[in-house]
């Protein structure tokens, strides 16, 4: 009996072995994943296993679809947003991503991973329409057209007692579920997708009057707003003191108005404030003058939206003051007729280019800082400067003296010509430098211009200094400006 149970235990042990065996043989392993579509598919040889293979499976695809009113018009810029999950749209739901609905109202969200989502459309912050999209592999998910029933275009055409434009204002359309807020950027302002109904029409801080407004199916109308007049606005100029503080003009001017509202005052501050009284509200431009009679083209600009809600306005005054600095060259004579460049040291930006006189002085107002000047058309320096004091009594009359060394032009090259067009018959000339012009004409270096057949060109005779030249032939004189880089220099005789 003993030997019978132990002969069985181990045809039992054997047994278990042999189909453990057997169902890990083929693959090596005991155990497989599989991902995207499994299939079976029949190996060439009968009788051997089975071998599990995938399809390759898209992991995303596209939502699209189109936005328009009920008489199929399209509706732009309606914002549609996609969310995680098959639900209604809330406020905390999760947003996959958002859109707006092109000119012709199509809209479409590419590489969305596959799943479940809510689709919302909105327009005015109002949601016009949700649906759940279920997005797939096998084809993109297209959104059945959205059509906004009981929605207008409104077209509104909103104007002063001078015909006019609000500019800068907000009109408000209140009165349905949401209140309807647009920018005026002129005459006209188009706003889509109005839940039709009445509404009231105002422009807040631009005038006191309310015009009602029925919405319905292509909605237009013309509405005349009379401007609020602000009995005293105020400009004031933060960062001044000492005889800054009143030495400035100020000019408020609203140039797109003309007629009976047109508004342009210039007044002198007082503690540094300008008051203007009995001002149509609007955008206006505001010119800060340091010296408006000595200097009337230098100021800064600013732009102001004066509203019943912001009748008085600070500004950060940016002062500047007027100077002059002589540009020569290195044996201190004047650079003549010369275009300089002046820019901000700390940003590289050009702020002023003036041009040399026959004093070789060149005149600009700029605040106070640290700058860089620079003659391309004499020298490749570029010289420091630092500007500093008031300008009370005029243009500071320092010695500040910036020398640049001349740049040549090693290959000048002239064409000279007739008065009649032609090319001069004059073979040689002589080009003089003009060292300067004050108190008396100085001259520098001369050089022979002699004519090259082949080219039709008139070649100097050596490398010339950059400056300002008298060209002569003999009997008659004419000026012509060398600069570094000059090729081809036209100049007529007389």
């Amino acid at each position: 009996m003993k030997k019978i149970t132990i002969l069985f235990l181990m045809c039992f042990v054997f047994a278990v072995m042999l189909f453990i065996t057997g169902c890990s043989s083929g693959s090596g392993s005991g155990s497989f994943s599989v991902s995207g579509n499994p299939y079976v598919q029949p190996s060439p040889s009968s009788g051997s296993d089975p071998v599990v293979t995938t399809q390759p499976v898209a992991d995303s695809n596209t939502v699209s679809g189109r936005v328009v009113y009920a008489d199929g018009e399209p509706i732009a810029d309606a914002l549609v947003e996609l969310e995680y999950g098959a639900k209604a749209r809330s406020l905390n739901s999760s947003v996959f991503a958002s859109t707006f609905s092109d000119a012709d109202g199509y809209y479409s969200f590419e590489d969305v991973p596959l799943g479940s989502y809510s689709l919302s459309a909105i327009v005015n912050d109002n949601v016009v329409f949700s649906t759940n999209v279920a997005v797939t592999y096998d084809e993109p998910a297209v959104v059945e057209e959205i059509v906004l029933i009981n929605y207008s275009r409104v077209e509104l055409s909103i104007v002063d007692q001078c015909n006019s434009a609000f500019l800068g204002a907000r009109l408000s359309l209140s009165g349905g579920v949401n209140p309807i807020s647009a920018e005026i950027t002129g005459k006209t302002v188009v706003i889509d997708a109005v839940p039709d109904g009445n509404y009231l029409l105002t422009i807040p801080g631009y005038s006191t009057d309310s015009k009602p407004v029925t919405v319905s199916s292509s909605s237009k109308g013309v509405y005349q707003f009379a401007r609020a007049i602000i009995p005293s606005v105020t400009v004031t100029l933060n960062g001044l003191s000492g005889d800054d503080l009143n030495h400035w003009f100020g000019l408020l001017s609203y140039g797109s108005i003309v007629g009976p509202s047109f508004y342009s005052k210039q007044l002198k501050p007082v503690g540094g404030v300008v008051t203007y009284t009995n001002v149509p509200a609007g955008r206006y431009s505001f010119f800060h003058y340091n010296d408006y009679e000595l200097y009337p083209n230098k100021y800064f600009k600013y732009d102001l939206d004066i509203t019943t809600s912001n009748p008085n306005v600070q500004l950060a005054a940016t002062l500047t003051y007027h100077h002059r600095v002589r540009i020569t060259d290195s044996a201190s004579l004047p650079v003549l007729f010369a275009q300089a460049v002046i820019k901000d040291s700390s940003t590289g930006d050009v702020v002023a280019e003036p041009l040399s006189y026959d004093d070789g002085y060149i005149y600009f107002s700029l605040p106070n800082g640290n700058y860089l000047v620079s003659v391309p058309s004499v020298s490749t320096q570029e010289l420091p400067i630092t500007v500093s004091g008031q300008n009370i009594n005029g243009y500071e009359k320092g010695t500040a003296q910036l020398e640049f060394s001349r740049s040549q032009n090693a290959d000048f090259r002239a064409q000279i010509f007739a008065n009649d067009g032609s090319l001069s018959q004059i073979q040689i000339f002589y080009a003089i430098r003009i060292a300067a012009l004050k108190p008396s004409m100085v001259q520098g270096s001369t050089y022979v211009l002699t004519y090259d057949a082949g080219t039709k060109n008139w070649a100097a005779n050596g490398a010339m200094d950059s400056g300002l030249y008298i060209l002569s032939d003999g009997t008659s004189t004419f000026t012509m400006f060398v600069s570094p880089d000059s090729e081809n220099v036209f100049v007529f005789s007389r």
